[in-house]
């Protein structure tokens, strides 16, 4: 058996600190069932009611009142919820009973750690059962250590918590400009209505078709398909896009349809509508289209364009034994079109946007890496805090 560190000790759990102790879960809590909701429903209650994807409505009445760890008993089983306030679950969510052993938000920390489908009891919908929960083992520190470490990873979490805050705040701002500057332009003051609505007196209508090379994706033989890089990178639809530009998890060694920098490529099959820019050379298959702009058009302004008109796509797409739209579907798309210049504005304005949109994400990645690199070592005690 390996020879624990001064200061630690050896468990079933691996090397913990000495004044730690490994637990069952149910030494330190219970785990309750949730009920309906049915009778305690009221849209101007106070009284938040919580399912597995968080909350659902308000209720009139709590079912508990002190901090409590969530977990999904049916469905989602692998996202504990946290709560301090009065709540109520329905019975697909768990909640907890925490004795003065455990810090409420201690134990929610460990139990994001854990590996739930591992305890998964359904062969069809994800299950957990009270008892199974119960009887997990998990290291519990002295208190006093236990809210320290809590109180550090809260930290982290008001950071990511205000991150996506200026993120919300930010695709708000982008779409109410994108609305603005891609039905009213910058700074017209004469109107007229057309096909696709009011538009500046200046700008045209035109069909994608007229203006746009349209190339519809062709799906290679599977065997052409490989992770090693050999080939051109492959999209197969929505799956691949990032904020702007796919991001590669195939590639193909003998490519039918190419896409070139520059084109944009939109979704064909459900999800319909869904628009990324290609900035490498690719081949892609028959969930996309890749969209190649003439002189007439900036591909930027048609990018952001086609984003606002996905609403309609996905209209036209039902009704088909799936959703799904085709080159005709694309070519008739009426769009209102200006100048270059005024496009080119149009498209640095939300490009601008788009960038801090970027830099949230970024710092958003790195505080999750930063939590989860402390998880890792606090919650095992490899790092111990002073307390």
């Amino acid at each position: 058996m390996k020879k624990a560190r001064e200061g630690y000790k050896m468990t079933e759990l691996g090397e913990i600190p000495k004044e730690w102790e490994v637990v069952n879960v149910g030494d330190v809590l219970k785990v309750r069932h949730g009920k309906s909701q049915q009778d305690v429903v009221d849209e101007n209650g106070a009284i938040p009611i919580l399912g597995t994807g968080g909350q659902i409505g308000w209720a009139n009445k709590y079912l508990y009142d002190k901090p409590s760890v969530l977990i999904g008993r049916k469905g989602t089983i692998n996202k504990p919820q946290y709560i301090e306030r009065p709540f109520w679950t329905i019975d697909t969510l768990f909640y907890t009973e925490i004795t003065n052993r455990a810090f409420p938000k201690y134990v929610f920390y460990y139990f994001q750690t854990i590996n739930w489908y591992m305890y998964n009891e359904a062969t069809g919908v994800p299950s957990l059962s009270a008892s199974t929960i119960e009887s997990i083992k998990i290291p519990i520190p002295p208190q006093p250590e236990q809210q320290k470490i809590a109180d550090i990873l809260s930290t982290v979490d008001e950071q990511i918590e205000n991150v996506d805050k200026l993120i919300e705040k930010t695709k708000e701002l982008k779409k109410g400009l994108m609305q603005r500057l891609l039905t009213k332009g910058i700074g017209h003051k004469e109107f007229k209505k057309t096909e696709v609505g009011v538009i500046p007196k200046d700008w045209d209508v035109k069909k994608l078709g007229d203006v746009c090379e349209i190339i519809m994706g062709q799906s290679p033989d599977s065997d052409s398909y490989n992770e090693e890089r050999i080939g051109l990178p492959f999209y197969q639809g929505k799956t691949e896009f990032g904020l702007i530009y796919p991001i590669p998890q195939k590639w193909c060694s003998k490519p039918i349809k190419i896409s070139e920098p520059r084109d944009i490529l939109i979704s064909v099959r459900a999800p319909v509508g869904e628009v990324n820019i290609n900035n490498t050379r690719a081949c892609i298959g028959r969930g996309l289209a890749a969209l190649r702009c003439n002189e007439e058009l900036n591909f930027m302004y048609v990018f952001y364009l086609l984003k606002i008109y996905s609403v309609y796509l996905k209209r036209i797409s039902q009704g088909s034994t799936f959703d799904a739209i085709n080159s005709n579907d694309l070519r008739n798309l009426d769009i209102p079109v200006t100048n270059i210049k005024e496009q080119q504005k149009i498209a640095d304005i939300l490009s601008s946007v788009d960038d801090q949109l970027e830099e949230y994400q970024a710092k958003k990645e790195k505080l999750e890496i930063l939590k989860k690199g402390l998880m890792q070592k606090l919650l095992t005690g490899k790092i111990r805090v002073k307390v």
